[in-house]
């Protein structure tokens, strides 16, 4: 039996944690990868989370200025200054918002992408 070859060898290292952080994302969440785009993880925070996300990409593109002027709590200003602010993920869904149209499925993109991203940060920081 042959040796696998030096380049072969470091791209399996490289590539096999990834493999294993989305088998280990199926395994856990395969009920939510079924219905990416009609459901959500969990009903508490998500749907909330699902809106704070697709206001801050439709503010982004159209009124950068008003992107705490959301419409909740009026007559208040800024008033997404009292919730949770998704800011670094906004910019991620502006494309996926407008190839999709669907906040629930680019919520659940971006919800198991985080996993992944999480996952990868850790290897690199172990390696």
């Amino acid at each position: 039996m042959k040796a696998i070859p030096a380049p072969y060898r470091r791209l399996l290292r490289i590539l096999a944690p990834f493999v294993l952080i989305i088998g280990a994302e199926v395994l856990f969440l395969h009920p939510l990868i079924g219905q990416m785009g009609r459901a959500l993880h969990d009903r508490s925070d998500t749907t909330l989370n699902t809106w704070i996300l697709n206001w801050q990409a439709h503010t982004l593109i159209r009124e950068p200025w008003a992107l705490f002027d959301a419409p909740i709590f009026y007559p208040l200003r800024n008033t997404l200054a009292l919730s949770e602010i998704l800011w670094p993920a906004a910019p991620l869904a502006v494309p996926l918002l407008a190839a999709t149209g669907n906040p629930i499925l680019v919520y659940n993109v971006l919800y198991l992408a985080s996993f992944l991203l999480a996952g990868a940060g850790m290897y690199l920081l172990a390696l």
